[in-house]
């Protein structure tokens, strides 16, 4: 299995953050701002020696009124995922049990449940939630592994048509499951919840040829109908999908720009709804 993969991102209006005072000792270290500016979001994919695995993260934007940056946690977190996938071996970590005996897929619960472990013995991170979505797919049997926290997920089209969306994981409206960090000296402790990587739904699935995940935090899916995504899929894919895969050779630059640019246009589709005071 090959698997062409691409990135794309607008970061919303950042929030005032309540100023570091000496009244705040807990705010004083920050981290340096993620590799891109995708908001309060995150993201990785990395090819590893089983396959590719790939995530987002979705800080909670909440902490921006506690003077937190909320992108510091998400970063962090999918920065330590990738680290865990490249050397998951070493880590002494199972691999996926796949239902057809495969024995070669990393275990998408797993990456998520190491990543936020090392994100907590580091102790860079001091305060700061994150929901989650972490998929592991596997190039020798094609199987996708996924974990998801909360409200990021995955849309997987076959021929067209939708075939899986993820389910939302919420404790009541506009407040999804999450990774969370507080410090024991940080106010309140009761109002924040702190959900673990056990309680990620896992789901797996045997991929075929032509099939196109699209994997988004709740940027995109708040702004976006799924069936609008279906159509928007369709739409820049209909001149590759469903060609004789033979004619492709392995010259995949053309199918690549052409998933490039469904990358991009699904991610300025929701910045421009996000916008529209009609949506």
């Amino acid at each position: 299995f090959t698997y062409l993969i691409s990135a794309s991102w607008h970061p919303k209006r950042r929030r005032n953050s309540v100023p570091i005072t000496a009244n705040n000792p807990w705010l004083k270290e920050r981290m340096k701002f993620g590799k891109v500016d995708a908001g309060e979001d995150a993201f990785f994919y990395v090819g590893t020696n089983e396959g590719v695995a790939l995530g987002v993260a979705d800080g909670v934007g909440g902490w921006t009124q506690m003077g937190i940056d909320p992108a510091t946690f998400s970063w962090a977190l999918m920065d330590n995922a990738a680290s865990i996938a490249k050397e998951f071996n070493s880590y002494q970590l199972s691999l996926f049990n796949a239902p057809n005996g495969s024995t070669d897929i990393l275990d998408a619960k797993q990456i998520l449940s190491g990543a936020f472990d090392n994100l907590i013995k580091s102790g860079k991170v001091k305060a700061g939630s994150s929901t989650a979505c972490i998929l592991s797919l596997s190039k020798t049997s094609g199987i996708l592994n996924a974990a998801t926290l909360g409200d990021s997920a995955y849309l997987l089209i076959r021929n067209g048509q939708l075939l899986y969306e993820s389910p939302s994981q919420q404790h009541f409206f506009n407040c999804p499951y999450q990774l969370t960090v507080v410090p024991e000296d940080f106010p309140n402790q009761k109002l924040y919840f702190k959900d673990r990587p056990s309680d990620a739904y896992q789901a797996s699935h045997q991929l075929q040829d032509g099939d196109v995940i699209l994997l988004a935090t709740d940027g995109f899916f708040d702004n976006v109908f799924t069936e609008e995504a279906v159509s928007i899929v369709n739409n820049e894919l209909r001149d590759v999908i469903g060609r004789d895969r033979k004619m492709w050779g392995n010259d995949y630059e053309e199918l690549r720009s052409h998933v490039r640019r469904l990358s991009r246009t699904l991610t300025n589709t929701a910045r421009r709804c996000s916008m529209d005071s009609k949506r």
